[in-house]
């Protein structure tokens, strides 16, 4: 295509095919266009235009004379009268192009105009967490599709955090669009640190008055401390985690910061567990504290006093009371107790030994039992039972007093008088009885926890038998109907259900009758056992061995008593 401009020039026909194979070189030549120019003529434009290419030329000629130099605008006055549109404009191109032809004064062929596809731009942010795309939609070439937008964007180092959603969008409005964000890191998740998840009540969320059903509060039962035994487990530990890596736009790691450690706070009598390193147990019977940081497991337990303050004592370990054990109180403890001043109204019961030093005054409601030996500087009106011995320094007074072996009174001047006092082998004081003739009951040979046995059993075996005989004559009578067959399917269920209940019943009776025999014959072969008055024993005193009983009816210095044969008799023996 030539312009009207170059025709002014004259060029002759033939010299057409010369010009456009310069402008497939690309190249300026010089081509003799024409023999005779005006003297004065304005610059021309000459565009050439490839379509199967997607490429459009410019030939530009310079003024002659002080003709008008070539402008932007003739060119692209040029390409709109060639009816090309929507090529992607060489804008600089034409700029430096035609400067060069007015300064010169000289041709040029250059390319003015070229189709474009769909482009998109990827950007980086320089720490690697964002990226961005700038987008310029065709110019006369073919839009992106989403498969390869993103194909473009992985190739350009953009593998991770992509959003194809976004990326779609703007494919989709075809719009000129510089830096939108498309995709971004995920930060990394820090690992949590570990933590102690103690398993007994190491804050006292749970002491306090027990209340009872009618909404009344015990003061006395303030439920302060907690027992375990070995192997309980106390502290467990949730392990630190090592967090979840974030990620690079790259693809490259973002490194988690690990939780930190905790150790599990082993204190004294604590241990690792050997199945799980995770979880602190306790290495010995007690009750566990936390403190200081540690959690130990006391074996011993030390109150200044036992009131209010404290409330009602329960330990898996030893108990020592430094102060007094006042009135309605109670101590219990799997081992020792031990009292170092007074003891008033108050109940015992120890698993091991329990040491009164000053004595104790039950007010004829106080409760101590051992399952060892009881010592006690006095003992007044108390339930006492011992699974050894009751071992007393002055005085046993009007109490209930039992012991497997033996119960004695060991100061010079020490005295049992008053109360019912049983014991396996012996009864040992320097005075039993009183002047006053109060009336003592001692038995030996009794072995009074296999009497008590007995006693129970043969109240249970009674309420057994009564039972069962209730139970037989309810199924005589169905069995009488089922015989019959007039039992429907719910009589039938309670006959079956009786039927079991009877053969349950049988053995459990034959169970008693079983250990009653066997406690029997304990009893039978049990030692006689003796009674010892080491200065005096006084009228009042009864004395009975197994099975043999004897009234003291006037004072007897230096007395042993012994059984022999059907009878209680004073041995020829003195006592030390």
């Amino acid at each position: 295509m030539v312009s009207s401009a170059i025709d002014e020039y004259g060029i002759e026909t033939k010299k057409h095919d010369e010009i456009r194979e310069a402008i497939e070189k690309g190249s300026a030549t010089q081509i003799e266009l024409a023999t005779k120019l005006p003297q004065q003529l304005s610059a021309a434009v000459w565009i050439d235009h490839d379509e199967v290419k997607g490429v459009v030329k410019a030939f530009v000629y310079p003024p002659l004379g002080s003709g008008r130099p070539p402008t932007e605008t003739d060119v692209l006055n040029e390409l709109k009268a060639a009816g090309i549109t929507g090529y992607y404009i060489l804008t600089e191109v034409l700029r430096r192009n035609i400067e060069q032809i007015k300064k010169a004064r000289t041709s040029a062929v250059f390319k003015v105009a070229e189709k474009r596809d769909a482009q998109v731009r990827v950007e980086i942010s320089e720490d690697q967490r964002t990226a961005y795309i700038s987008y310029t939609p065709p110019f006369g070439g073919e839009l992106l599709s989403l498969e390869q937008a993103l194909d473009n964007i992985r190739k350009d180092g953009v593998l991770f955090g992509v959003d194809e959603a976004k990326v779609k969008e703007i494919l989709e409005n075809n719009t000129q669009l510089e830096k939108r964000r498309i995709a971004g890191a995920r930060d990394p998740v820090d690992g949590e640190d570990a933590k102690i998840e103690f398993l007994f009540d190491a804050y006292h969320a749970k002491s306090g008055p027990k209340i009872s059903d009618s909404d009344i509060a015990d003061f006395r039962d303030l439920n302060l401390t907690e027992n375990v035994e070995a192997g309980a487990p106390l502290v467990k530990k949730i392990p630190a985690t090592d967090g979840i890596p974030g990620m690079l736009v790259n693809g490259k790691d973002i490194k988690a910061n690990p939780g930190k450690d905790v150790k599990l706070p082993k204190g004294k009598n604590t241990e690792i567990s050997h199945a799980d390193e995770n979880l602190l147990v306790a290495s010995t019977p007690g009750a566990p504290k936390l403190q200081h940081g540690k959690v130990n497991v006391d074996d011993v337990m030390v109150v200044n006093n036992v009131d209010f303050s404290t409330g009602n004592i329960d330990f898996n370990g030893n108990v020592n009371v430094r102060g007094v054990v006042n009135s309605g109180f109670v101590i219990k403890a799997t081992g020792d107790i031990t009292c170092s001043d007074t003891v008033e109204g108050a109940d015992l019961h120890a698993g091991g030994n329990i040491f009164l030093k000053r004595g104790i005054k039950g007010l004829g409601k106080s409760i101590v039992d051992a399952g060892e030996n009881i010592f006690a500087r006095f003992i007044e009106r108390c339930n006492v039972s011992a699974g050894i011995s009751v071992i007393v320094d002055e005085a046993l007074i009007h109490s209930e007093t039992s012991a497997t072996d033996s119960v004695e009174v060991t100061n010079t001047k020490g005295s049992i008088f008053g109360g019912n006092i049983k014991t396996g082998n012996i009864v040992k004081s320097s005075f039993i009885g009183s002047e006053m003739a109060v009336k003592t009951l001692i038995e030996v040979g009794v072995l009074p926890h296999v009497r008590k046995r007995l006693d129970e059993l043969n109240n249970d075996l009674k309420v057994k038998k009564t039972e069962f005989e209730a139970e037989s004559k309810n199924f005589a009578v169905l069995s009488q109907m089922a015989g019959r067959g007039s039992l429907n399917e719910d009589r039938l269920a309670v006959y079956k259900e009786l039927g079991k209940k009877l053969g349950d019943l049988k053995d459990d009776m034959h169970d008693m009758t079983d250990e009653i025999s066997q406690l029997q014959e304990e009893l039978q072969q049990a030692a006689d056992g003796r009674v010892e008055a080491r200065k005096s024993i006084y009228p009042g005193v009864s004395i009975q061995i197994k099975n043999a009983r004897i009234h003291i009816r006037e004072k007897v210095n230096k007395a042993i008593f012994i059984k022999e044969g059907p009878d209680v008799v004073l041995s020829s023996d003195i006592p030390e």
